[in-house]
């Protein structure tokens, strides 16, 4: 089953002096059910407007994006708000966590921002928790938390709600290696064992190494695609690293 299609997408800013900026150009893709994609790039490739284009926090110029079979440049604020909500979960750099919130509140926002809070909907925040080895932190707060914990809050609070795309935004870029690492597991883990369908903007081959499949942006447009096939991690890594001096050299 298709989860996301993005057909001759295109995104040109225009800067306060009238100039043109084209940031993407004429991108298609689809992503399956159950597909761990990766998308990378150098800086002002087009990873993070392609994304926000995905997440409907922005407007094509030109082309769609349909998510869960519905093409997200037709709806209005209001319904694309919902979207998110129902669709989409979310992790980024920065944890966006809220401070005065428990680690369980945290979690839970997402299943009660329609409506108050249930017995089950606690039962899913406690059980998720569990999964990514948070249980003994529910009562504590964003602050008290490594960088490596306050990550795993976020990926929780992005999947407590069962979203049909996770969409992850550089998330191990604040994070040591050994933690990077750590989280980078708990993806490939969600991916393995509940068939989750993610899609990670990266500028590090090693965090793209843990993907199936990847896109590769250079000056807005796509370059190249990547599979893992029957590689093993640490191969497809190699063939990652061989790709992007190719894209270099290309420059």
């Amino acid at each position: 089953m298709e989860i996301l299609r993005v057909e001759h997408l295109q995104k040109v800013y225009q800067s306060r002096g009238g100039a043109a900026h084209l940031a993407l150009d004429d991108v298609s893709f689809a992503v399956e059910a159950g597909t761990f994609l990766a998308v990378m790039g150098p800086s002002g490739s087009g990873k993070t407007t392609l994304l926000n284009l995905v997440a409907g926090l922005d407007r094509p110029t030109g082309g769609s994006v349909i998510l869960a079979d519905q093409r997200l440049d037709r709806l209005s604020e209001e319904q694309l708000a919902r979207v998110r909500r129902r669709y989409l979960g979310f992790v980024f750099q920065d944890f966006h966590l809220l401070d005065p919130l428990t680690v369980e509140e945290n979690v839970l926002l997402p299943l009660t921002l329609e409506r108050a809070a249930r017995e089950p909907e606690i039962a899913r925040v406690r059980e998720v928790l569990a999964r990514l080895g948070l249980a003994d932190k529910r009562d504590r707060f964003p602050f008290e938390l490594s960088g490596g914990e306050q990550q795993r809050v976020a990926i929780a609070r992005a999947i407590v709600h069962r979203p049909a795309l996770l969409l992850a935004d550089e998330p191990t870029g604040n994070l040591d290696s050994a933690t990077s690492r750590i989280i980078l597991e708990t993806f490939a883990d969600l991916h393995r064992a509940d068939g989750a369908t993610m899609l990670m903007v990266t500028h590090d081959p090693f965090a793209a190494s843990y993907a199936e499949r990847i896109l590769m942006l250079k000056d807005g447009r796509l370059y190249a695609e990547l599979l893992r096939g029957a590689d093993d991690r640490p191969a497809f890594y190699q063939r990652i690293i061989d790709a992007l001096s190719a894209l270099e050299v290309a420059a």
